[in-house]
């Protein structure tokens, strides 16, 4: 990801979702050198695109994953290979608009942490393993091409929201508790319309 000055994502006139992918040369090119742009020109959604992350799934893969999150209530995990978005799947659609996404993950693991949450203070939490788990398929397991996503389930609140309730941005980095070698946790903090914060501690532990 780190290849990847900025990504944006524009909506057409007639109702596609067009991604671009910005990137500088390195810094030991020739100044001379434009900086090049490129276009993937997948599909992904039918409606804008509220937010997105690209980032890698272990410290060796050899290509990137693309989560993102829409207007049509739908997120999808897509891996991005040589530019190219080589295989999609679309997690399970959530009742109103899919208004953030993020993913973290420990130095040297191969399992990161997908967050994604919108209207009606939803929010689900799944994580994403840079292998594939066939003995554990389930509803709830979704296969791409090398890895396996896993739903971890859903996050409450100990309130009743607003009538039009929703999380506009979320944030999520990895934590080691103390005096423990575990790696398995991260912290994920919200924000939403009502102007409130909220954090969660998360285990990716089975």
């Amino acid at each position: 990801p780190a290849a990847y000055g900025v990504t944006v994502c524009v909506k057409k006139s007639d109702g596609r979702n067009e991604m671009l992918l910005y990137y500088l040369p390195r810094a030991f090119q020739a100044p001379a050198q434009l900086p090049v742009n490129f276009s993937i020109g997948a599909s992904l959604h039918g409606e804008p695109i509220f937010d997105l992350c690209l980032f890698t799934s272990c410290p060796r893969a050899e290509y990137n994953v693309l989560l993102s999150g829409s207007e049509d209530c739908t997120a999808k995990v897509s891996i991005v290979k040589q530019c190219t978005i080589v295989e999609s799947t679309m997690l399970p659609p959530q009742s109103s608009c899919v208004r953030a996404v993020c993913s973290s993950r420990h130095v040297n693991e191969n399992t990161s942490l997908l967050v994604v949450c919108g209207g009606q203070m939803a929010i689900e939490f799944y994580s994403l393993t840079d292998e594939i788990k066939r003995e554990k398929h389930s509803s709830d397991t979704f296969i791409l091409d090398g890895v396996t996503i896993q739903s971890l389930g859903k996050g409450y609140y100990p309130f009743k929201p607003s009538m039009d309730p929703r999380i506009n941005v979320v944030k999520s980095v990895p934590v080691s508790l103390i005096d423990t070698d575990d790696t398995s946790n991260h912290i994920v903090l919200t924000g939403d319309s009502d102007g409130s914060i909220y954090l969660f501690l998360l285990s990716l532990k089975q």
